[in-house]
């Protein structure tokens, strides 16, 4: 599988130099070397379907839709293709991140720097809070793919050099790392750390995960629309959830 991955990347990043990139000149690197992964006949990429949407592939049976992000944007897509498809939807995932730095007025690079944060399964959930409704949707398989990348980014923010509220360019896909599919609601446990105390507190969940405020909100709401797991209680004035296992 590493081979397939190295081979999609290498192919991706061909393709993006030619002038066979041609109409697809707003394509990242990594769309394209996941979609060179998962499907490597190119004739099956971005394909107008009898539907109307278009697929980023389609096999002649089913739809492969690559996400990286801004799911609210993508539901109305996915609820379209799922009423004629079956659907793969894969959301790659920073799994170990460097980060490089590029200087808007010279294109000059800084060396890369390893992020401290390393990335895990319930990033994704800030994003499937947003199709939850048809998360389990017999059509619908959901891939979650640790990825290492390389992020690249531009000094045009304030602050910090420039960093504080910079844009980022690009994510360069570097390894392979692990993958979990969700079909059913029990395969969400992917989103629980192990280490969660029984009962525990939004608190605890989010010291675990990292997150805070509206990503935190909304991984809760996700778990617990899927049953994985219950508000059981409060401890003054914060709520208490069991794990359903």
């Amino acid at each position: 599988m590493n081979g397939d991955f190295e081979r999609a990347k290498a192919t991706a990043r061909e393709r993006m130099t030619t002038r066979e990139s041609i109409g697809r000149l707003n394509e990242k690197e990594l769309h394209a070397t996941l979609k060179f992964f998962f499907d490597p006949d190119e004739t099956h990429h971005e394909v107008k379907l009898a539907a109307g949407p278009v697929a980023d592939i389609f096999d002649g049976k089913t739809v492969t839709e690559i996400q990286t992000g801004n799911f609210s944007g993508f539901r109305p897509k996915l609820i379209r293709l799922l009423e004629d498809y079956p659907v793969t939807v894969v959301l790659p995932l920073p799994f170990h991140k460097t980060v490089c730095w590029v200087d808007p007025q010279t294109g000059e690079r800084s060396a890369p720097r390893k992020s401290p944060k390393v990335g895990a399964f319930w990033d994704a959930a800030p994003e499937l809070i947003f199709i939850k409704e048809q998360l389990f949707h017999p059509g619908l398989t959901v891939r979650l793919m640790l990825l290492d990348m390389e992020e690249i980014r531009l000094l045009d923010g304030w602050g910090n050099g420039g960093r504080r509220g910079a844009h980022r360019l690009e994510r360069l896909p570097v390894a392979l790392g692990e993958t979990v599919e969700i079909r059913r609601p029990e395969h969400l446990r992917a989103l629980l750390p192990d280490d969660l105390p029984r009962p525990f507190t939004s608190a605890q969940y989010g010291k675990r995960t990292r997150m805070t405020g509206r990503r935190l909100t909304a991984a809760l709401k996700l778990l617990q629309h899927a049953g994985v797991i219950t508000r059981c209680g409060q401890d003054g004035r914060r709520y208490l959830y069991t794990d359903n296992k």
